[in-house]
C-alpha cells in the first residue's frame, strides 16, 4: 500500500511542475436594471489543465452548477471549444464555439468566440 502511495505523489508531482493550467472566465453583460459587478466576471469562471500545446481539458462554472469543457487551439490563436453539462452529457447538449487567444500582456489573453447558437462571448484566460 505504501508503495501505491508513493507511486502516485510521484506521477502526481511529475504532472503538476510539468503542467499548465489555465484560468478561464467569460464577461457577460448586465441586465437592463442591473449594474456590473463582480459576477459579471465569475459566472462562468473555470480552470483547465493544457495536456500539451493543442489540447486542454477542465472544469467551468455554470450558474450554480459545473461543466466539462474541451478546447483545441488550430493554429495561430484560434481554438475550437466544447462544452458540456458534468449531469447530463448529451451530445445534443453539447456547445460547440469557435475562437480567438490574444496576448495582451506576458499570460493574460482575451478570448472572443462565437457558438454555434449564434452567441458572441467575449472572454479573458490566465495561463499559468
Amino acid at each position: 500500500m505504501k508503495k501505491v502511495i508513493l507511486t502516485l505523489a510521484v506521477v502526481f508531482t511529475t504532472l503538476a511542475s510539468s503542467a499548465q493550467f489555465i484560468a478561464v472566465s467569460d464577461v457577460s453583460q448586465p441586465s437592463d436594471s442591473e449594474s456590473w459587478g463582480v459576477s459579471n466576471f465569475t459566472n462562468s469562471i473555470g480552470v483547465g489543465y493544457e495536456v500539451n500545446d493543442k489540447l486542454t481539458i477542465g472544469l467551468r462554472k455554470n450558474g450554480d452548477d459545473y461543466d466539462v469543457f474541451g478546447r483545441f487551439n488550430v493554429s495561430g490563436g484560434i481554438f475550437v471549444s466544447a462544452q458540456s453539462s458534468t449531469d447530463e452529457f448529451d451530445l445534443d447538449n453539447v456547445e460547440l464555439s469557435l475562437g480567438y487567444s490574444l496576448q495582451v500582456w506576458e499570460k493574460l489573453y482575451i478570448e472572443p468566440s462565437y457558438s454555434k447558437d449564434g452567441e458572441f462571448k467575449v472572454g479573458a484566460a490566465i495561463r499559468f
